[in-house]
């Protein structure tokens, strides 16, 4: 009799665990959409109001762990301050737990949300240096992501999250040893087909602004296709007026464009108030927008920057920045020093622009004003004044003739002059220099691409090889995943 009632007191237990089980779900409806909408135009006080009473209304909807999820990337991957981090990160652990126990392993959004949430925090992490755990997080998303693949083929959602992995290998943090011990391997071509197919599933679709963010992000930084990027992304609903993170993704391919002034244009639009989310680094990015057209005000703006952020990079890039302002403004000496000596400092060397700072520091050679001054038009995409600059400079010395070369040779690839470009960059690379300066890893990765613009594919790989060849002690991971992914294009002719 005994055993009876404890048998029959399991069955009814078992029975009400998995009534719970099936009670809960997970529905991206109008109200969900709503609140993401808000994250993403990074009203995060309205939206975390918001996600208080969905709770009450919407207890047993799923997709709430995943916006709050939204909520601690965001706020930490634009913040990037540790102590904030240190708080957060036990919310992933949680999420994930509910997750598994509310929803069966048959269930799609299962996979889907603990591969979106793992991924969100492997990028959240890469930032504060956890690399183990960033790839291990990075491993699982991927995983998750497979299995959605093979086991619910009509599934949407998980092409935006796995044509973000494929795109990001490469250009992830991540040391490579990392990436080989997680099988983790890129495909720019696979990642740009499923994502121009879940852009093009528009049916109740919440997601579609980030992924045509991912979309312009292969565009740029992996097919090379600035422009397009660039007109692409100007076509999304949300405008930087309404969004500082569209500000930040719209500026920032305006300024790989070399349309400064564009990118200046869409920084001034940026909602500043109390109902959106700190984002410091815009001022760092206004700052390069006036630094790169010789605009003294420049420095307001880094100045800016330092003192509002509370993460480690850019830190060391802003500056560098302030010691170059020194010199093509004030031609004082002594504040660049001054300032190339906070370099040393503050903030990490992780990111490419802090390790330039960085070696720029060691070198204790103050940089020429002329060079600067063209090196800085030049990345605002003023051509003809860069190339005036040179020219100018060039008639009054001897010397940097490889910087001259290079300059000139950068100036006119991007005004179409493609047989000088070739020539002068051919020019330098006979220089036959082992010096570790990225200029000449450059040149060739430079040559590499024009070459296959011009369908010479032979000579485009021989120029890529040489760039993997060279080690230069900054910008090296950025060229060498440039290279590499023009030899992939190369291979698929």
């Amino acid at each position: 009799m005994y055993k009876s009632f404890i048998f029959l007191l399991f069955f009814i237990q078992s029975l009400f665990c998995n009534a719970n089980t099936d009670f809960y779900y997970v529905d991206y409806n109008a109200k969900v959409s709503e609140i993401y909408q808000d994250i993403i135009c990074l009203k995060l006080i309205k939206a975390k109001k918001d996600l208080t009473d969905l709770k009450i209304k919407q207890e047993h909807n799923l997709a709430i762990l995943h916006l709050e999820n939204y909520i601690d990337f965001l706020d930490l991957f634009i913040s990037e301050d540790s102590k904030i981090f240190d708080k957060l990160k036990k919310n992933k652990a949680k999420r994930i737990h509910l997750i598994k126990k509310h929803l069966p392993q048959d269930n799609a959004y299962r996979n889907f949300l603990l591969a979106d949430i793992n991924l969100q925090w492997a990028l959240v992490r890469s930032k504060q240096g956890e690399f183990l755990k960033a790839g291990q997080e990075l491993y699982l998303a991927y995983q998750y992501l497979l299995a959605i693949q093979n086991n619910f083929p009509s599934f949407v959602y998980h092409k935006k999250t796995l044509s973000c992995i494929h795109a990001i290998v490469e250009s992830f943090n991540l040391p490579i040893i990392l990436k080989q011990i997680f099988n983790l391997n890129s495909s720019i071509d696979l990642a740009e087909s499923e994502i121009e197919s879940f852009i093009l599933n528009q049916e109740n679709n919440i997601f579609t602004t980030e992924a045509n963010i991912i979309y312009s992000y292969i565009l740029n930084y992996q097919k090379l296709e600035h422009k397009k990027a660039l007109d692409h992304i100007q076509t999304i609903e949300i405008s930087p007026s309404k969004s500082p993170l569209i500000t930040f993704h719209v500026a920032q391919l305006a300024q790989q464009s070399g349309e400064n002034e564009l990118a200046l244009q869409v920084l001034k639009q940026s909602p500043k108030n109390v109902d959106y989310a700190n984002f410091p680094y815009l001022d760092f990015m206004v700052g390069l927008c006036k630094l790169r057209k010789c605009d003294q005000s420049a420095e307001e703006e880094f100045k800016s920057f330092i003192q509002n952020f509370n993460g480690n990079h850019y830190i060391k890039e802003a500056y560098q920045k302030l010691a170059w302002s020194a010199i093509i403004f004030d031609q004082d000496e002594s504040k660049y020093k001054h300032y190339i000596s906070k370099v040393n400092e503050s903030g990490s060397s992780m990111l490419d622009g802090d390790k330039a700072a960085q070696k720029e520091y060691e070198q204790e050679e103050i940089p020429n004003r002329d060079l600067l001054i063209a090196r800085v038009l030049f990345d605002g995409g003023y051509y003809n004044r860069a190339l005036n600059q040179l020219n100018k400079y060039e008639k009054t010395t001897i010397a940097n003739n490889d910087q001259i070369l290079y300059r000139k040779a950068r100036i006119y690839q991007k005004m179409k002059n493609y047989n000088l470009a070739i020539e002068l960059y051919t020019k330098l690379l006979d220089n036959n220099s082992s010096d570790g300066n990225y200029i000449y890893c450059n040149a060739s990765l430079q040559l590499g691409i024009l070459n296959e613009n011009l369908g010479q594919h032979s000579l485009a790989n021989k120029f890529y090889q040489i760039c993997l060849e060279y080690n230069p002690e900054i910008y090296k991971r950025s060229l060498h995943q440039k290279a590499r992914s023009g030899i992939d294009r190369i291979e698929k002719w």
